[in-house]
């Protein structure tokens, strides 16, 4: 189990960085975007929020495995 925490948090900082990328690149939609450039970044920030649910549903499977889950 202590591999899945390893894999899953390795994924998050990067993960992190795209977010915060396409955030930025956002708050430029409009001005120096265009909307073919604005259509990738909706691609990378969907896929980014996918991956996001991906790892957080991993971490939960090993938290389960591992029996340090608790129910809220």
């Amino acid at each position: 189990m202590q591999m899945l925490f390893l894999i899953s948090h390795g994924l998050q900082t990067p993960l992190s960085a795209i977010r915060w990328g396409c955030h930025r690149l956002g708050k430029m939609a409009g001005t120096t975007l265009t909307p073919e450039q604005l259509h990738i970044l909706d691609g990378v920030q969907t896929q980014a929020k996918v991956l996001s649910g991906m790892l957080n549903a991993l971490l939960l499977v090993a938290k389960v495995e591992d029996q340090t889950y608790t129910a809220r």
